[in-house]
């Protein structure tokens, strides 16, 4: 079994971090020319699987965020792969060199309720709504650091 680790960043309004894609072996199995995913990829033969999400995060987007952040949430298996789906909340000093690499062209944070799930691979919905409901997401909203702006 593959091994693939997902970086679920979450902002400090509760958005969930995605990136734009136009990879052509992504477009073969959607369909789609562009696609929305969350931040992740495979790991390495000897890294640990937490290790991976991070360099994930930090290969695709730039955020450096500490291993020690990233908190195991949940495993789902689809075919021949394993999800590994950790919850990472960057500040925004972490926040401040996001940008895109080469395999995004985008990046955009979004409210649960504005997940473009008909701009996502099919299944998409099927494995993140489960994933989202078994993270209590309401839970960790409130785990979110204090912002007098939400008033919180």
């Amino acid at each position: 079994m593959r091994e693939i680790a997902l970086a679920l960043t979450i902002d400090q309004h509760g958005r969930i971090l995605f990136g734009k894609t136009r990879r052509h072996q992504r477009m073969s199995a959607s369909g789609l020319p562009e696609i929305w995913e969350i931040p992740g990829g495979e790991k390495g033969p000897r890294e640990k699987i937490r290790a991976a999400a991070r360099r994930e995060l930090k290969q695709e987007t730039k955020i450096r965020v500490p291993t020690s952040k990233f908190k195991r949430s949940c495993t789902r298996t689809m075919g021949d792969k394993i999800f590994i789906i950790f919850v990472v909340y960057p500040n925004s000093h972490e926040l401040a060199d996001m940008r895109p690499n080469h395999e995004y062209f985008e990046l955009k944070w979004f409210a649960v309720d504005e997940i473009p799930w008909t701009e996502m691979r099919p299944g998409a919905r099927n494995f993140l709504e489960p994933v989202l409901q078994d993270f209590s997401f309401k839970e960790l909203l409130r785990k979110l650091p204090r912002n007098k702006k939400l008033g919180r």
